[in-house]
């Protein structure tokens, strides 16, 4: 199953929902976090604004990441138009000349009559309804064959398959290691000697920021959390 990337910029605003209280994360609700993370720091408006607007653009991604098109569906769908806009030219072909089914003849005819009673065409109605019906089936066939070429488009296109990856995450883990600089703290990932729980920085940076995100975006539990930063890439 291909899916289209990702097109545009996409924004998102962080909101958090707990079932019970609903609100959206701010700029106020980030310091508050950052001054945890780095205590001896002080954070400026504008650098906690940059940090917020990364944030708000790394949930975008993963919005629009989400919603990534399956282009077998979007194939069915304009076969599916094309169909019926054949099925229609085809009920209309009866107003062209030559030999149709009487049921033709007859919906054509009717359709003409009631075009025909519009009093804006005057004494060539009759005319101008006819031309109106042969010009509606002349584009709708143009309209179904480029159905047919759009289909055959998204069938043949070989996008990503599958689900969506976690490769908003690389973005997540560069936000993370340019608050370390910014903020004097030393970015470590590693793992207790004896419990092999995940420690350091970095993971408890990722955990604590990642409220900011989706609930689906979340890491599940600290393990999963440091798997992640493990994979994830640092962009120069």
């Amino acid at each position: 199953m291909a899916r289209l990337p990702p097109s545009g910029v996409a924004i998102a605003t962080p909101f958090q929902d707990d079932g019970l209280n609903s609100r959206i994360l701010s700029e106020i609700d980030l310091r508050d976090v950052l001054m945890e993370l780095c205590p001896k720091a002080v954070f400026t408006e504008a650098e906690i604004a940059e940090i917020y607007l990364e944030i708000k653009l790394i949930l975008g991604r993963w919005h629009s990441e989400q919603g990534r098109p399956d282009t077998a569906a979007l194939a069915a769908v304009l076969t599916e138009m094309g169909d019926q806009l054949d099925s229609i030219t085809a009920r209309l072909s009866a107003v062209e000349n030559g030999l149709h089914h009487i049921e033709d003849i007859e919906l054509v005819t009717k359709l003409v009559a009631i075009r025909s009673e519009d009093a804006a065409f005057g004494s060539s109605s009759h005319r101008q309804a006819h031309e109106l019906i042969a010009s509606f089936r002349e584009k709708a066939l143009q309209i179904s064959e480029a159905c047919r070429k759009g289909a055959a488009d998204f069938r043949e296109f070989r996008g990503k398959n599958g689900r969506p990856s976690l490769s908003w995450y690389d973005d997540f883990k560069t936000l993370l290691f340019k608050i370390a600089r910014s903020g004097g703290a030393e970015p470590r990932l590693g793992k207790h000697r004896i419990t092999s729980e995940r420690t350091g920085w970095l993971v408890e940076a990722a955990q604590k920021l990642e409220i900011f995100f989706d609930p689906a975006m979340r890491s599940p539990d600290t393990e999963s959390c440091g798997k992640r930063l493990e994979r994830a890439k640092v962009h120069s």
